[in-house]
Order: structure tokens, then sequence, then C-alpha cells
């Protein structure tokens, strides 16, 4: 196994050698994922993360649908500077440790949930509409 980007997040090959292999992790949360709108930053390098891992391990999905809240954030906040995580955490007033997998998490939905309340959406699946930031739903598996 090759590992790269570690750091950046802080996993090693070792923090990993032993734990359950990405289908079985995967079928854990299908079910929470089909016909949920995922949040993430810079959403379409993790969709291109989940859909080499599935790729890899010939495991088959619905399509799923993406938030990408670095897109909404250049739309909300164009005065800022930088629309980083880490920048936008400080900008809404969050304490966030960054490259944490919960901590990341945690900060794209507080992202999308201010950015709703700023343009007034009434939820923050209206966000892709309402800004123009819809994607299409990408294929899970090719």
């Amino acid at each position: 196994m090759v590992f790269t980007f570690s750091w950046v997040h802080g996993i090693t090959a070792g923090d990993v050698e032993d734990k359950t292999e990405f289908p079985a992790v995967f079928e854990e949360f299908h079910s929470d994922l089909e016909g949920a709108l995922l949040l993430a930053h810079n959403a379409g390098f993790d969709a291109g993360v989940l859909r080499g891992c599935m790729r890899a391990y010939g495991v088959k999905a619905k399509r799923l649908r993406y938030l990408c809240t670095l897109r909404v954030a250049r739309t909300v906040w164009p005065e800022l500077p930088s629309k980083s995580l880490d920048n936008l955490a400080r900008h809404l007033g969050l304490a966030f440790r960054h490259h944490n997998a919960a901590e990341d998490a945690r900060v794209c939905a507080e992202i999308a949930l201010a950015a709703a309340s700023a343009v007034n959406a009434l939820e923050v699946a209206d966000l892709q509409h309402r800004l123009d930031v819809w994607r299409p739903p990408e294929r899970a598996a090719a």
C-alpha cells in the first residue's frame, strides 16, 4: 500500500494497518448516505477520493449528492481573502482543529448553516439552487 499526505492529516500506514477495510466501513454507512446531501469543503476532491476507493474495491452505490462548502463560501463571503476551512472557522468565530475529520465535518456543517442564514435559505439543501452552486449527483463508482 502506498501511503501519502500523512504530513497533512497525520494518519500513517501504521495507524490503519489493522483497521477494517473500506468495503465493510462503506457498507456500515451506505444506507445513511442514500438520498443524503453530503457536505465537503472542496467536494470535488472528496468525491473523487470516494469514487477511487469504490472503484478500487469494486463497491457499487447509487449516485451521491454533494454540496461544496468552498463554492458556497466563495459566493456568500467573496470579501474574504481566503476561503480555507480554518479562515472560515475564524470568520464565523468557531474553535477549530484543522485536518481532523470530525472537526472538518463540523465546520463544513457550520459553514453551510451560516451561509443558509446569510442568504435566508429555508434549509441547507436550498443553498445549491439559491446560490447556483448545485452540482448534479456524481456516480459513486464507475
